[in-house]
């Protein structure tokens, strides 16, 4: 009796212990899955999220800041796309217009400039303002100086050089005369009757030949240089190519480059930008454009 009571308290003890094992295997099996469905905290991801936003905008803050700097500085003239070094364009100079208002040409020319062309003439009518004093203040301003004319397309190239020659004069000493001939206004929608343009150019170089004894510059962008057929139908001419976003093409013999229309000089009145070319070669070799 005292057995069989000794073993049923052994067996209801081993019992509970098996119950025992069994609650705890199940809270420990209930913690787990609870464990696993638990969702970890958001507040690593948050702050992650945070920080990439903010990296992210400081980024283009930054870069906004540098393109407002790069604005700047372009609209400002102090950097352009184009900047020939001196060592390989040792001559270089500006265009001179009434815009400029009075120069003061002695100083002018003081700034490491090795030639300037002034405007002249438009078409058969407009003269520059200023060309009266820029003409007489830079006989001797000690740099070269030349005329420019601005060609208008659809009148008699004869004509236009005519005036060009009536209000410039006698060039003895300048530099050789050049002539503009671009789009503007109307022609920048509907395009002009190139082989007419073609044939009032001839005339207006022919006329300043007859008259100097020498072709002029003809000034023009890459576009008119293809429509005017530049290389077969006026090679005899000088050739002033304006190129402000790259190098002109390889196969571009020019004389003169236009490379910038943002540069700024001191001594004239209005600081407002000049446009800016230069020589194909040295000082020496300037001199073959200058009238005697």
């Amino acid at each position: 009796m005292g057995s069989t009571s000794k073993s049923s308290r052994k067996d209801r003890k081993f019992k509970l212990s098996r119950e025992a094992r069994q609650r705890i295997d199940n809270e420990f099996s209930e913690a787990e899955e609870g464990y696993s469905n638990y969702e970890k905290p958001q507040v690593p991801k948050r702050k992650h999220r945070l920080l990439k936003k903010l990296v992210i905008r400081l980024t283009v803050l930054g870069l906004a800041v540098i393109a407002v700097n790069l604005a700047v500085l372009f609209f400002t003239g102090s950097i352009w796309f184009n900047e020939p070094r001196k060592r390989d364009f040792p001559v270089r100079g500006p265009v001179i217009t009434q815009k400029q208002g009075k120069v003061d040409w002695k100083r002018f020319a003081s700034q490491n400039l090795q030639m300037v062309y002034i405007r002249a003439t438009k078409g058969t009518v407009f003269v520059d303002e200023r060309l009266s004093e820029n003409k007489r203040d830079s006989k001797n301003c000690g740099v070269p100086c030349g005329f420019l004319h601005i060609m208008e397309l659809k009148i008699d190239g004869r004509e236009q050089a005519e005036h060009f020659i009536k209000t410039v004069g006698k060039q003895s000493g300048r530099l050789i005369p050049a002539v503009e001939v671009g789009l503007s206004g109307f022609y920048h929608v509907f395009s002009p009757d190139y082989d007419k343009l073609k044939n009032e150019l001839f005339k207006f170089c022919e006329r300043i030949r007859e008259e100097y004894g020498c072709y002029p510059v003809i000034k023009i962008g890459a576009k008119m240089y293809d429509k005017l057929d530049y290389k077969s139908e006026f090679s005899h001419c000088p050739l002033w190519i304006e190129s402000e976003y790259s190098k002109p093409d390889e196969g571009i013999d020019y004389t003169f480059w236009g490379y910038s229309s943002r540069v700024k000089y001191r001594y004239y009145d209005e600081a407002g930008f000049l446009e800016m070319a230069v020589y194909s070669s040295d000082e020496a070799d300037l001199e073959k454009n200058m009238m005697v």
